[in-house]
């Protein structure tokens, strides 16, 4: 069945290929030369992209890594933008945004338009497997001609995340202003990539947080003045996470929003660089940053208080991250003892690493003190590993006077 379905595929991409051509003689002359395989077939598309100009070659590039490599699908008008965006731009450039067309005729068979005509999607499954197989080894397409085309997710991650945030630091929303769901759709207004750009550089970013272009990208963003462009950011990103509109950041600085991402780096730079030492315990209406690193970007807990949502993929992917952060928020000073952490909520740190199954073992290490709040937890947690490892744990320097009977 799979190679009957591949000979249907390989017919449809000749086809294409032959309703391109305007003449008899170059339809000949095709049909005495057509590639006996897929991949050869994608080759000779490629080779057509690579016989036009550097843009058109840079812009078939970058149309495969958006549709492969973005965290969730694109729609066509966010892709149009996406690919258009050069590291280093400061505004987007209308003039520079290629048509949906331009990109169905340069990646012809690679290259579809979704059932619903909203989305442009990779033709067929083959194309990822030949676009992925571009200089390895064991494949047949190992031209260096080829090789600008070649996509891997984990490699183009770094280069997505700079695209994204250079996309927020864009002058053309410093001067805008919104302030709930019903002024969104004009500050958004032609502005298609906005969404994506909010919602996921922080997770491509994941991996290279220590990138000195990323770093200096990011810096600009999460400067302690807030920009209007991190103003932006931080109420449309805690607004889509949470769903609520009127929330109020004004007593948020940077540093929250950084811990909320793991961004250790930039807590670094906001605390030894930029002086941001009294944020370190700010009581906002997400927490404190250490709650913040806490709960990561699920922010929306500091609103419910909902602990089921503890086992979420996004948390537990990025485990490292989270841990440097909180490690480096306390060796910079952050109370742990018996320190609120939340206007709506009792937690503190230690009962939240409790809850958390994360990073308790470092607050005790370093002698925090057990709280009615964590007692509390541990006493009505089922007995388990996790209980025990915890009680074992717990040595005299945890325990003050007051709690040693307990």
């Amino acid at each position: 069945m799979k190679a009957n379905t591949l000979q249907v595929r390989w017919v449809a991409c000749q086809l294409d290929y032959l309703c391109e051509l305007n003449t008899d003689k170059q339809l000949r002359k095709a049909l005495s030369s057509l590639p006996p395989t897929l991949f050869s077939t994608y080759e000779r598309i490629l080779d057509r992209v690579n016989a036009s100009n550097e843009d058109t070659q840079q812009l078939v590039q970058r149309v495969l890594t958006w549709i492969i490599c973005s965290r969730q699908p694109l729609s066509t008008k966010e892709l149009l933008q996406a690919v258009s965006i050069n590291e280093g731009d400061t505004e987007l450039d209308l003039e520079a945004i290629s048509d949906e067309e331009g990109i169905l005729k340069w990646c012809s068979s690679l290259v579809r338009k979704t059932p619903d005509g909203d989305r442009l999607e990779l033709a067929h499954f083959t194309v990822a497997e030949f676009l992925f197989a571009i200089g390895s080894k064991d494949s047949n397409t190992q031209k260096s001609s080829y090789t600008k085309y070649h996509v891997s997710p984990a490699d183009q991650d770094l280069s997505l995340a700079k695209l994204s945030l250079t996309y927020l630091l864009f002058d053309n929303f410093r001067d805008k202003d919104w302030t709930g769901e019903d002024e969104f759709d004009e500050f958004i207004e032609g502005y298609d990539f906005y969404h994506y750009a909010s919602n996921y550089w922080y997770q491509h970013a994941e991996n290279h947080r220590d990138d000195d272009v990323l770093l200096d990208l990011a810096q600009v963003l999460f400067d302690p003045s807030k920009t209007n462009n991190f103003l932006h950011w931080s109420h449309y990103w805690t607004w889509t996470i949470t769903g609520e509109e009127r929330i109020e950041l004004s007593n948020a600085s940077t540093l929250h929003f950084a811990a909320s991402l793991s961004l250790y780096a930039i807590c670094e730079w906001l605390i030894q660089e930029k002086g941001c030492e009294s944020d370190l315990d700010k009581l906002s209406s997400i927490g404190t940053p250490l709650f913040c690193a806490f709960t990561g970007d699920d922010i929306i807990l500091g609103m419910t208080g909902n602990i089921s949502i503890l086992s979420s993929p996004k948390r537990k992917s990025d485990k490292d991250g989270r841990k440097r952060t909180l490690e480096y928020l306390i060796e910079a000073g952050a109370q742990v003892n018996n320190t609120k952490l939340h206007p709506n909520h009792d937690w503190t740190a230690l009962s939240l690493a409790f809850s958390f199954d994360f990073c308790w073992d470092i607050l005790l290490e370093r002698g925090v003190l057990v709280d009615d709040m964590c007692l509390e937890k541990v006493k009505y947690q089922p007995r388990s590993d996790r209980v025990e490892k915890f009680i074992l744990g717990v040595g005299d320097k945890n325990l003050s006077d007051d709690m040693k009977p307990k």
